[in-house]
């Protein structure tokens, strides 16, 4: 299941009343006797206030308000700043708790700097007022910097899990719409194109000195019926990269290759392009089309870009590897600077071969691309 601005704080929520349940047992004998009634009606009252709030994000995934969440924020303050007055070392828990609700998207940006700087100055002040007191609690022992150190270890992991996914996820959409739209104006000359056609053909039959045969006829309706496809291909495979669908069966390596060409057929005109030996592997046909399809791309944006004098495509198999090379020479930090799109497609090649389980590595040498692609399952 993905994490989102609900699940999320839940989480949260219930890994605070988690971590708090499990200490309250030995925490409790190093608590003065006639404090310990006041300590566990503190534990148990945020254990079950943070167990409400998780419940209430879990079953109102809708909601967007930032109460609950300023709840939450002032739950946690409150709590650390009680808790100082018993045991020590709770500044560490202020800590954890900032670390974990910072994740924690809210309308207004200034809900979360504003509540915890307040917990900051709430600690400044209970250390004056522990002083003015004469107040003192149980020195730390080397169980508490264990327990710390583990709590940040868990919070930290789970941190670390969902922003690397959050942020993968995040990046790989743009770089797919990113590409949809380079790929989509490059489409709209082809259908100008197939527009023009019909529109100029009637134009021809109705003029008064119209030589038409049949034969003329038939021949540029099929042209269209071919223009058509083309764009029907074309927008299949633009589709692909927005929404993969996994299908993983037994599937021609050679004939997926050969789709993804006949799709830029015109455009691989001019280009020596190897043919590939049938290969039958476990994939998903219409995603590894779509691979291909970005392949040829980067390779012919690659070739335009730098001029390539005899652009050569050579695919073959070495042993279980699948490889691709092209002869564009090596990729230029600035590609991106230029108004190319090659940079991109790989990221997007690099996510769908991840995605079918297929080991991929993507390199630049001295004479072009080299992407090699291992499948999961052996080759028949």
């Amino acid at each position: 299941m993905k994490i989102n601005s609900f699940s999320f704080p839940a989480a949260v929520s219930l890994v605070a009343a988690l971590l708090t349940s499990v200490t309250i047992y030995p925490d409790v004998f190093r608590v003065e006797p006639h404090l310990q009634s006041i300590f566990l009606a503190s534990k148990l009252g945020f254990i079950l206030l943070t167990l409400g709030i998780s419940a209430f994000f879990f079953f109102s995934r809708r909601l967007e308000a930032d109460t609950p969440r300023f709840i939450l924020f002032v739950a946690c303050i409150a709590y650390c700043l009680s808790m100082m007055w018993f045991l020590p070392l709770y500044e560490a828990a202020y800590l954890q708790c900032a670390i974990g609700c910072a994740f924690i998207k809210t309308k207004r940006q200034w809900l979360f700097p504003s509540v915890f700087g307040f917990g900051m100055l709430g600690f400044l002040a209970m250390y004056e007022l522990q002083d003015q007191l004469n107040w003192t609690v149980p020195p730390p022992s080397r169980k508490d910097w264990i327990t710390i150190i583990l709590f940040f270890f868990i919070l930290t992991w789970i941190i670390q899990k969902y922003a690397i996914n959050t942020s993968r996820r995040e990046k790989e959409r743009l770089m797919r719409l990113s590409r949809i739209g380079h790929e989509t104006q490059r489409l709209l000359h082809d259908v100008k194109g197939m527009l023009s056609s019909p529109i100029l053909l009637f134009e021809s039959i109705n003029a008064d000195a119209s030589q038409w045969t049949f034969e003329g006829y038939k021949a540029q309706v099929q042209n269209l019926n071919s223009e058509m496809k083309h764009v029907r291909d074309v927008l299949r495979s633009v589709n692909l990269m927005s929404k993969p669908q996994k299908d993983i069966r037994e599937v021609c390596v050679s004939q997926a290759f050969g789709n993804a060409c006949q799709i830029l057929e015109r455009r691989l005109k001019n280009i020596e392009t190897s043919s590939l030996p049938s290969r039958m592997v476990q994939s998903d046909e219409d995603v590894l089309r779509s691979v291909f399809f970005n392949l040829l791309l980067n390779s012919m944006e690659a070739f335009e870009r730098k001029k390539t004098v005899s652009p050569a495509i050579k695919v073959f198999w070495k042993n279980e590897t699948l490889i691709y090379q092209d002869n564009a020479g090596t990729l230029s930090s600035d590609v991106r600077d230029e108004g190319g799109n090659s940079g991109i497609g790989l990221e997007i090649i690099h996510a769908d071969l991840h995605d079918l389980g297929i080991s991929a590595r993507i390199s630049f040498e001295s004479s072009g691309l080299h992407v090699s692609m291992r499948f999961p399952a052996k080759t028949a």
